[in-house]
């Protein structure tokens, strides 16, 4: 599937503001979502991956190698999603993100990660 270029402009957007906002998001607390690839889905099929590190954040439009959790929304939940109005963990409860056990430690802190930056850098 193509991802839409709103969504693209959303994910560049984002990663463009991680290097101002990372020191206050990479805390302890939240790291363990660091240096891990999460591989994103719309629908079934492969979107992206993302790969947060203290200093950047990556963003792969084709699946290279293991990740370390995957994330299934549709397009709608994930503009939602990057635009800071829902987290990845509020689709889980809602039953509309499903996901691995072993997985739910590192989406739970990405999840905080996602929302909170898009929030933090939101335009008025």
């Amino acid at each position: 599937m193509n991802v839409s270029q709103s969504l693209r402009d959303r994910l560049e957007a984002l990663a463009e503001r991680w290097p101002a906002n990372a020191a206050r998001l990479a805390s302890y607390r939240l790291s363990p979502m660091l240096d891990r690839r999460i591989d994103c889905r719309i629908g079934g099929e492969y979107g992206w991956s993302m790969l947060f590190t203290r200093e950047r954040l990556g963003i792969e439009w084709q699946a290279e190698g293991m990740a370390a959790a995957h994330v299934d929304l549709s397009e709608k939940d994930w503009a939602d999603v990057l635009d800071g109005r829902l987290g990845i963990i509020s689709m889980v409860f809602a039953g509309r993100c499903q996901f691995p056990k072993h997985e739910r430690y590192v989406l739970s802190k990405l999840s905080i990660v996602l929302q909170s930056l898009a929030t933090m850098t939101r335009q008025a």
